[in-house]
């Protein structure tokens, strides 16, 4: 597998990726599972208008062990924890706890994992 990109780091042992697309800025752990369509979104716009041109890149971080669902958008600046779970077609725009499964728009802690 061949992965390229600016500002993008990966440190995979084992992964499995069918993602949509991956921006700069993006940290990947090992072993991790990235679900068709997903999105790993590490940029934006200003809202100003006379700005709103420009890029401003916020880094996203996957830890290791991580599965992210099909269809589901981690939005930029979010860090998702070792051994997350991110269930399918959710909506991630804040932190995701270690250990934890998310879900829904916006995602949410649905429960620990053991």
């Amino acid at each position: 597998m061949k992965i390229s990109g600016q500002k993008v780091h990966y440190f995979i042992e084992t992964c499995f990726l069918q993602v949509s697309l991956i921006v700069g800025g993006i940290e990947i752990g090992d072993r991790i599972l990235i679900g068709p369509r997903a999105k790993l979104i590490s940029v934006n716009h200003p809202l100003n208008p006379q700005d709103r041109h420009k890029l401003e890149l916020k880094s996203v971080i996957i830890g290791r062990n991580v599965w992210i669902g099909a269809d589901a958008t981690i939005l930029p600046g979010v860090t998702v924890g070792d051994n997350a779970v991110v269930a399918a077609g959710a909506l991630v725009s804040k932190d995701v706890p270690a250990n934890t499964l998310v879900a829904g728009l916006p995602a949410k802690v649905i429960k620990q994992i053991p």
